[in-house]
This record gives C-alpha cells, structure tokens and sequence, in this order.
C-alpha cells in the first residue's frame, strides 16, 4: 500500500507594489504631515467649541484652527491644531462618521499642545 503525502501548503505570493502608492498616504494611520485647514474641517472644529474649552477647562475669544491631519476609518479622525491666542494651542482630535450614518461630529479628546499653534 502506498502513503499518501500530506498536501502542500499553499505558496505565499508576494504583495505586488501599488502604482498607485503615495508618500501622503499611510494605511492605518494619521497622514504623516500637517496640512492646512479646509473650510469642512474649521467648521468641525468651530462646531464642537464649547467641547473643546470643556475638555481642556477653558474659554477662548480666539479660536482659530490652523492644521490637521486626518485618518479615515469608519468614517474620519482629524486631529486639529487651534490657535487660541497669546501664542498657545489646542489639539482636539474629532470623529466625523460617515455621512449615511446621519451621525454627527464629535470630540474624541482635547488637550493643550507642546508647540506653538
């Protein structure tokens, strides 16, 4: 009688390289530079700043955002830089779900940069 071999494992085919691939774009992550602020991330930022001067113990007569990066998961995280005047910042990180959710915008965290705004 003859014995039979087990099945070979199946053969791992190496990733093919996007034509596609960008410098900007990091799978899983934040984009790795700051860019400056649009208009729909400002009034993400503007919309949750009772939040934000909630989440830090503050009010602010200035409260301009700046820059952000973003990353896109269910939906996006932006993490906005906030200039609120005498040279300091804010950092408020804010979840925009996906439109079909209906779902609005809200504050992740908040808290005082290292760096100026």
């Amino acid at each position: 009688s003859r014995r039979r071999r087990p099945p070979a494992a199946p053969r791992a085919t190496p990733p093919r390289p996007s034509t596609q691939a960008s410098m900007s774009t990091v799978c899983g992550g934040y984009t790795p530079e700051a860019r400056e602020v649009t208009a729909e991330v400002a009034a993400l930022a503007t919309g949750l700043k009772t939040d934000i001067e909630r989440a830090v113990g503050a009010t602010f007569v200035v409260f301009e955002p700046r820059s952000f990066v973003s990353q896109v998961v269910a939906g996006t995280n932006y993490r906005v830089t906030i200039d609120v005047g005498d040279g300091r910042a804010v950092v408020a990180t804010v979840f925009a779900p996906l439109p079909h959710t209906g779902n609005p915008a809200k504050l992740v965290a908040a808290e005082w940069s290292s760096g100026p705004p």
